[in-house]
């Protein structure tokens, strides 16, 4: 039969062949929007609207969100969910944008 291989373990030998790969490596980035730059429009967009101050470093907060997702999936091999998403955006990343990144 057609045996599927779980999405856990292509990530997981993606990113292993990543590291030793520059030029693979090289590709992925190239064909991946920067999870920081996108975050950054949302970022710019809510502090225009005075629901925010800028914060202090905002590529490390735009780095959390796709990290615990891809984190998720390594550990469990369950795909973030909307809910897992908005529990990272409520409980992480807006307490840290709503201090301006203050400690």
């Amino acid at each position: 039969g057609n045996r599927s291989v779980p999405t856990s373990q292509v990530m997981a030998g993606l990113m292993t062949a990543m590291l030793s790969n520059p030029g693979l490596r090289q590709a992925i980035q190239d064909a991946c929007q920067r999870p920081e730059s996108a975050f950054q429009a949302v970022i710019d967009r809510a502090v225009k609207r005075g629901e925010i101050h800028p914060p202090s470093d905002p590529e490390l907060v735009g780095w959390v969100l796709p990290s615990l997702c891809m984190f998720r999936l390594m550990k469990t091999g369950e795909a973030p969910d909307r809910g897992f998403c908005a529990s990272i955006i409520d409980r992480i990343v807006l307490p840290a944008l709503s201090n301006g990144g203050q400690k």
